[in-house]
């Protein structure tokens, strides 16, 4: 492992064997938190930004695939750290939205219903996994159905302290004892294996 520094001072973690080829250019942190360099610019044309992460994949300008940080750490372009996906597991790898206000991720407050209710999206499908009287319950079904249907790409992570995710056998059983659960499609009923 070595480390590449921007203008600013910022470290940026590398493989060994991509630090010559990447050092040679030079590297800031978009707004978006990134690593990212610029092409020499055509002439009328717009300025291209190259993702680190995604030159020391391989993936070249226009290419479809997507990288996916496995931990969520921008500045770690390690390739042990980094893995090609679609662009819906890219999705379900990221932690709890800022204007999240229960502090877990996939888990919201239903004013009608006085309760938390715990959604999980896969593949443009939205599904309830149902109602809860604790968020604490909500995030346990959500961790259960984010590891079945979301596997390695899973984030179920709460805002407070990734300590809140729960082994999957257990996750698995609060899941599969909630009431009010409603799968949709036949493909997440496979997952499930009902």
């Amino acid at each position: 492992m070595k480390i590449i520094y921007t203008r600013k001072g910022e470290e940026i973690l590398v493989d060994d064997e991509d630090y010559e080829r990447l050092n040679r250019h030079i590297w800031r942190i978009d707004e978006r938190g990134y690593v990212v360099r610029s092409l020499p610019r055509v002439r009328n044309q717009p300025r291209i930004m190259v993702p680190m992460h995604r030159d020391v994949m391989g993936l070249g300008y226009g290419d479809p695939r997507h990288v996916d940080h496995r931990f969520g750490v921008k500045a770690d372009n390690r390739k042990s750290e980094l893995r090609i996906c679609d662009n819906a597991q890219n999705h379900w790898n990221v932690g709890v939205r800022p204007d999240n206000t229960s502090g877990f991720k996939g888990v919201h407050w239903v004013k009608a219903k006085r309760k938390w209710q715990a959604r999980i999206c896969a593949y443009q499908k939205r599904i309830s996994l149902g109602y809860f009287e604790s968020a604490e319950e909500a995030h346990k079904a959500y961790c259960a159905a984010a590891l079945r249907i979301h596997g390695e790409f899973a984030h179920t992570g709460s805002r407070a302290d990734d300590a809140t995710c729960i082994l999957p056998d257990e996750a698995l059983q609060a899941f599969k004892a909630q009431q009010e659960l409603t799968v949709i499609g036949p493909i997440i009923k496979a997952q499930f294996g009902e």
